[in-house]
């Protein structure tokens, strides 16, 4: 990973004089097992501990001696024998091949790592569930394909991001569970030179449990299934940060990311709050992407062991914990510092025009209607109709600019002209005032009927009383309160 997006807790796990302590810790680990489970080299263990420890392995004389083995883990091995009492070398290494040691060694940085982005995520949603407490009662018009689609809150917007989210971290819990892996069952993993009994001991003192039915190595779906869990992670954060940047567009942007003051949103205009963090974040799938596509391609293994997926490892997968943590202080500081228009947000509200009661008008109209004449197909279509005819341009419909002086105008016209309270479809069917247009191909004879029928029903007063609580904005508040009261349980769906 370039500085750029490297993340220093990552970066110190997986460092190279870190990994070879880690080699060292499974060499420990593996020769006090081979002292209590084979009654032999009594002390010795101890004593190699000993030596170790207080000569802590070289990375530079590592790769000093690998330009000699062209064998990376050889050299590692052959450093340590260099310092060690010739007793010493009996016990470190016995019966061992490679991965042995340096699989069990991976494993404790992974599961480190892992903890790392368990320990991130865990911060994000409390973050998340505290601002969809604060912000449980903000009117937010919900969308979906992109089309206004009923009114909510913001909290509940929130809330679906937290669920997700608890998702994600429910994968991640899985894939450790899967990491606690380790392999000392010899060069393909049927204890020819090895032992049960000490692969058990030794990879308990480690914290893993054995791998049986390994080859040379552990099969490299444990890589898949955790890589696959951080790209899930990181979707659902490209799934918020996408959404942020919609809502962030100008001229009337619902939210805003954090802006310091010394930001720069555009090199060219100043006016311009660019939502980079939401917009690295969904670079930073993208990258997660790649890379799971690299690690399950490493489930491949030609019979026992080739080293196929060694570069891979070194690289992708390593990445996907700079990506996961990357992508996670991203929304960490977005959602935290989030500006909220809520006049902006009841704007839009406004501007919907009664649209977003649309389904429930037309279930009104069904319960009520049928004595009138109005059937569900009615219903629907009356209610359509009243939905295009609040948003029914008159205004330039048949005058398009032909030249620069015409556009000019136009523009200065729209941009003058004062804005009107809207139209609302609550009022147009309430009054029986629908009307034709050139977009719905509906005959002026039949909406003159759906007319007369709705001016008949809504006559009875109860009708018309109980339309009008129809769109009681107390309603979308009603609705969500069984998710609210989940947010406030904890978790929102309990496994």
């Amino acid at each position: 990973m370039i500085p750029r997006y490297s993340e220093k807790e990552i970066t110190d796990i997986f460092e190279p004089t870190e990994r070879l302590k880690r080699f060292d810790r499974v060499e420990i680990a593996a020769a006090y097992a081979e002292e209590e489970i084979g009654g032999i080299f009594e002390g010795l263990a101890q004593e190699l501990e000993k030596s170790l420890r207080e000569n802590p392995p070289s990375e530079v004389r590592r790769k000093e001696l690998e330009k000699i083995t062209d064998h990376d883990f050889m050299a590692y091995v052959q450093q340590r024998w260099e310092i060690l009492a010739p007793e010493l070398k009996k016990i470190m290494h016995k019966g061992k091949t490679t991965f042995d040691i340096q699989d069990p060694a991976d494993q404790l940085a992974l599961l480190a790592a892992i903890d790392a982005v368990i320990q991130r995520l865990t911060e994000l949603m409390v973050v998340v569930r505290r601002k969809a407490m604060d912000y449980w009662y903000v009117p937010l018009l919900l969308r979906t394909h992109g089309q206004g689609a009923q009114v909510g809150t913001f909290g509940k917007r929130l809330v679906s991001y937290l669920a997700d989210l608890e998702i994600a971290l429910d994968f991640i819990e899985y894939a450790r569970g899967k990491a606690q892996f380790g392999k000392m069952s010899g060069i393909v993993g049927d204890y020819q030179n090895a032992s049960p009994e000490i692969e058990m001991l030794a990879l308990k003192k480690l914290g893993l449990r054995p791998y049986y039915g390994a080859t040379q190595i552990l099969p490299r779906s444990i890589h898949a299934i955790l890589a696959s869990s951080i790209t899930v992670l990181c979707g659902e954060l490209a799934k918020i940060a996408e959404d942020f940047q919609l809502m962030a567009r100008s001229p009337k942007p619902l939210i805003q990311e954090p802006f310091k003051g010394g930001q720069t949103g555009s090199s060219a205009n100043p006016a311009k709050k660019n939502t980079i963090k939401s917009e690295n974040t969904t670079g930073m799938f993208r990258l997660s992407l790649g890379d799971l596509v690299a690690l399950f391609q490493n489930l491949v293994t030609k019979e026992e062991r080739d080293i196929a997926q060694s570069s891979v490892e070194r690289v992708a997968l390593i990445d996907q914990f700079h990506i996961a943590l990357n992508a996670l202080d991203n929304m960490i500081y977005i959602i935290e510092g989030v500006v909220v228009y809520r006049d902006h947000m009841m704007d839009e509200i406004r501007e919907m025009r009664g649209t977003e009661w649309a389904e429930a008008a037309k279930e009104f109209l069904v319960e009520h209607g049928l004595e009138y004449g109005i059937t569900r197909d009615i219903a629907y279509d009356v209610v359509k109709l009243a939905s295009h005819n609040v948003f029914y341009a008159t205004d330039f419909r048949n005058s398009v600019p032909t030249n620069i002086e015409e556009a000019a105008n136009d523009y200065e016209k729209l941009v003058g002209k004062k804005s009107k309270k809207p139209q609302n479809i609550r009022d147009i069917i309430n009054q029986g005032k629908l009307f034709p247009l050139p977009t719905l191909q509906i005959e002026s004879d039949k909406i003159w009927q759906w007319n007369e029928s709705l001016r008949k029903m809504f006559k009875d007063s109860h009708i018309c009383w109980a339309w009008f609580e129809v769109f009681d904005i107390r309603r979308i508040f009603a609705g969500p309160e069984a998710l609210r009261e989940k947010l406030v349980q904890g978790r929102m769906n309990q496994s």
